[in-house]
């Protein structure tokens, strides 16, 4: 797992924050969590491709040096979730000096009852 002490607000269906857990704390099945969901899109209208740069806490990871045209997060506490969208734009698909424009949020529930507020750029 990646950062396991960084801690993430844990929400209710409503979107409201109830509290706090650290990420190796998390039960992806009970915990409603706040993410990001990222597109890029270039001026054009088509989907951008973009290497994935190797992560120094996962040097052997699978999608390294492969391309991407997503990047998805989980907003840190006291995190905004422009904050998280740009940091997986920066972390995963090496693209720091991008402006993500926030397109709408929407809870969902997942495959296996997992439950998110997804905030999509």
């Amino acid at each position: 797992m990646r950062y396991p002490d960084d801690e993430v607000e844990i929400l209710d269906e409503e979107g409201k924050v109830i509290g706090a857990k650290k990420r190796a704390e998390i039960d992806r099945v009970k915990d409603v969590l706040h993410t990001t969901s990222i597109f890029v899109i270039t001026p054009d209208g088509r989907l951008a491709l973009a290497k994935i740069p190797p992560r120094p806490d996962e040097p052997t990871a699978l999608s390294t040096g492969k391309l991407g045209a997503t990047a998805a997060t989980i907003i840190r506490k006291g995190q905004t979730r422009d904050e998280a969208a740009l940091r997986g734009l920066t972390k995963e698909l090496n693209l720091p000096d991008t402006s993500p424009t926030f397109l709408g949020e929407n809870f969902e529930r997942l495959p296996n009852n997992i439950r998110r507020l997804i905030a999509s750029y």
